[in-house]
């Protein structure tokens, strides 16, 4: 329905010679209604900033564009074919060669019960067009009001934002000082690592240089213990010989000693070698009989005040009891 309605308006400014795109035939205060509840007037030379619409091809078209965007003012300059389509605190400019355009509302007097008295003679509300340009001033005051509190909350708002952005930033920066920090912390560790690392590894190789020493010389001492074993070896059977000729040259006949300790004895002397022990038996007039090791090792002199032959012996390694009378 009200795209029938436009159309029939576009044909009907068509067919109007009052709008037509030539500026001669934008009368001078005349008024159109183009449909039931729309009616503009004219006026030359003067537009109102707006948005501009390029490649407008009439009149028409202009005012229908204002009709669809909902504006109440629009001017035309032929020319260019530009289109203007005012805003509602847009500033209005004198211009030559444009027609201004706005829409008026036009109230029956008899079916008003509100329509005010009459202003007296020569005052401004006597003319119409002039009391409904101040309406529309105040209209346009009061919504540039609207909007001015409008920005200024959005002013508010952004400072908000802006404070928040700032105070974020201020936490990313002292972020920021702490991340360096603990670089610069973590470097110095590194560093302190690197260093135990290659003190760590200079020990290892003095370890492992002294693993291979003592290796070493556990090896030459397995060698030297093993010479060592081949030599006590011949040496013990150096000694088992020896100790066998000399054991046999030294054993006095039975009748003079007998092989081991023996029992009975009535005194001990100890430090004395064979040798001593028979000189101590010999100045005692008690001793008959002593007992010593053949090799003078132990050195303990054993007297006995009985004969050779009533002693109880005990065998005893490399040890004989010797009788005093056969020296």
């Amino acid at each position: 329905m009200k795209s029938s309605i436009a159309w029939a308006v576009i044909g009907l400014l068509h067919a109007l010679p009052a709008i037509a795109t030539d500026y001669e035939h934008c009368p001078e205060g005349q008024r159109v209604t183009l449909s039931p509840g729309y009616t503009v007037e004219y006026r030359r030379g003067r537009f109102r900033e707006g948005d501009v619409h390029e490649s407008v091809n009439s009149q028409a078209e202009c005012i229908q564009i204002c009709q669809d965007t909902g504006r109440p003012v629009c001017s035309f300059h032929g020319p260019t074919r530009k289109c203007i389509v005012g805003t509602e605190c847009g500033k209005d400019i004198d211009r030559d060669g444009v027609c201004y355009m706005f829409r008026v509302h036009e109230i029956d007097e008899k079916d008003d019960p509100f329509t005010p008295p009459r202003p007296p003679p020569g005052s401004v509300g006597e003319d119409p067009v002039k009391e409904l340009e101040r309406l529309e001033c105040l209209n346009r005051e009061a919504t540039c009001q609207a909007e001015s509190s409008l920005r200024q909350a959005q002013n508010t708002a952004c400072l908000q934002r802006e404070s928040t952005i700032q105070a974020a930033n201020a936490a990313c920066e002292a972020q920021e000082a702490s991340l360096l920090n603990d670089n610069t912390l973590c470097a110095i560790e590194k560093t302190k690592a690197q260093s135990d690392n290659t003190i760590c590894q200079s020990q290892k190789s003095s370890l492992e240089t002294d693993i291979t020493t003592c290796a070493t010389e556990k090896t030459k001492a397995q060698s030297d213990h093993t010479v060592c074993e081949i030599s006590l070896k011949q040496c013990q059977a150096n000694v088992a010989t020896s100790t066998s000729s000399l054991h046999s040259s030294r054993v006095p006949p039975a009748d003079c000693a007998r092989k081991g300790w023996g029992q009975g004895y009535y005194r001990v002397d100890s430090g004395l070698p064979l040798h001593e022990c028979r000189r101590r038996c010999q100045s005692e007039a008690r001793c008959v009989a002593y007992s010593d090791d053949v090799f003078g090792i132990n050195y303990n002199c054993y007297l006995y005040d009985k004969p050779l032959a009533s002693i109880t012996m005990t065998e005893y390694p490399y040890w004989a009891t010797y009788a005093k009378s056969c020296n």
